[in-house]
């Protein structure tokens, strides 16, 4: 209960989508030292790797937990419950939900075939890059929706789509 609440008053003290391009920052960052390490063992580069750098995997892992909580876990249904338009909601989060799900059941059951067939180390870049490309979509298109009413998430929706559509005339004039 104590961790729900420091959540809710860390979500509504720094926005977002500040903590969901951290969190997406985060996990990049802690899949890093992952990869490299089991780059290492699997070249066997380091014969005492496990003696004296075994924590490495463990406070990666630990780093890309936290990171995840902070944003990458929690914040995605919330800003789905903000952002999708009444008239879509319901179908909306059926299917993002679904397909969720779908990506960590896929995850999970071909970790093992993926880690055999590329190795630990491009597994583990692979998700890196992943959250890296999730800190650059953020970074562009995702809207800081706090404090904001719906009407007014709306709002900055509708005013994209007439940029964008002005801007696409624009370029369609230049050329």
């Amino acid at each position: 209960m104590m961790i729900f609440i420091l959540k809710t008053i860390h979500i509504n003290r720094f926005g977002r989508r500040f903590l969901m391009i951290v969190s997406s920052i985060g996990g990049h960052l802690s899949l890093i030292p992952l990869a490299i390490y089991y780059y290492i063992d699997e070249k066997n580069i380091g014969n005492d790797l496990n003696i004296h750098y075994g924590w490495i995997p463990i406070v990666s892992m630990v780093f890309f937990i936290i990171s995840f909580s902070l944003g990458l876990g929690p914040i995605p249904w919330l800003i789905m419950g903000e952002i999708l338009p009444l008239n879509v909601k319901k179908l909306s989060t059926i299917i993002v939900s679904s397909f969720n799900w779908f990506c960590a059941f896929i995850i999970i059951t071909f970790y093992n075939q993926l880690v055999e067939t590329v190795s630990s180390q491009l597994t583990y870049l692979m998700f890196s890059l992943i959250c890296l490309s999730c800190a650059i979509f953020n970074i562009i298109y995702l809207p800081e929706t706090k404090g904001k009413s719906f009407q007014e998430i709306e709002q900055l929706f509708i005013q994209n789509q007439v940029e964008r559509s002005h801007n696409e005339q624009q370029h369609t004039i230049n050329d």
